[in-house]
């Protein structure tokens, strides 16, 4: 007996809707994965006399664009890195992952930051297409000195706090994205700092999803509520983490629930006084 025409359209659709569920937690799984190894590579903070290092990282969704990194490289030298590709999920991902392992691979190699960067920009830029660039700020910290040499390509200028509560300032530094232009030109435009860290002090760098996190009403955190936060919890007898980890809480309660757009990163180190 032939099938009833209307009980055939029936279990087509039921096998589209079984298979769109399929592919769906397929999907689910792919990110919960991909979530889970951005996870394992986050940075495993070294134990340093008379350093302390901290950080906190929020995707926004499953997979970020955001990276942090502490690289060992040698002689009791460290390298401090934070980047943030444009955009977030699975594709920004893709590219934060190829970044971030480029630039430990150029770290160990380079004789100075501004090389480091320029290496990998080379490296990188001929896979990002035109509307993908990433930012970054690479300091490396000399601990018997106590010194940082910074570099940024791009990224949001760090702050250095303390010693005391109210003391605090930018860290300017000039520099362009990498993916946006090559070779000479792009290392021409980095600007090499020096920063001395005095004891007590936190150099501290994040990237824009905290500064530009809004409530409902479209008001951004801003820098100079970051500032405040900073000023209110920067407290040499406890721990940086406590400083650090709380930064997602005091961006929630001002947001009042509005949707968290962009992926939440910062990363410090302080030199105990």
């Amino acid at each position: 007996m032939p099938m009833d025409p209307r009980r055939s359209s029936s279990f087509d659709r039921l096998k589209a809707v079984a298979h769109g569920l399929k592919q769906e937690a397929n999907v689910k799984r792919s990110l919960t994965v991909a979530r889970r190894r951005q996870q394992y590579m986050l940075p495993r903070l070294p134990e340093v006399p008379g350093y302390e290092f901290a950080f906190v990282y929020r995707p926004a969704e499953h997979v970020s664009g955001d990276f942090c990194d502490i690289i060992e490289l040698g002689a009791g030298r460290y390298g401090i890195l934070i980047g943030d590709v444009t955009g977030h999920g699975m594709e920004a991902g893709i590219v934060m992952g190829a970044a971030r392992k480029a630039l430990q691979i150029y770290a160990r190699s380079a004789d100075t930051p501004c090389t480091a960067l320029t290496w990998a920009n080379d490296d990188l830029r001929r896979d990002l297409d035109r509307q993908t660039f990433l930012t970054v700020g690479y300091a490396v910290l000399d601990s018997a000195r106590g010194s940082l040499q910074y570099v940024r390509a791009g990224h949001n200028h760090p702050l250095l706090f303390g010693p005391g509560k109210d003391e605090w300032q930018e860290v300017k530094a000039a520099g362009t994205s990498i993916g946006v232009t090559k070779g000479e030109h792009f290392s021409g435009l980095l600007q090499e700092v020096t920063v001395s860290l005095l004891p007590g002090q936190t150099f501290l760098q994040f990237t824009d999803g905290i500064v530009e996190a809004h409530d409902r009403a479209g008001n951004e955190f801003g820098v100079e509520r970051f500032i405040e936060y900073l000023q209110q919890h920067h407290d040499t007898r406890s721990p940086l983490a406590h400083m650090i980890e709380g930064l997602p809480g005091a961006i929630e309660k001002f947001t009042k629930g509005a949707d968290q757009e962009d992926d939440i990163t910062a990363l410090a180190v302080r030199r105990v006084s």
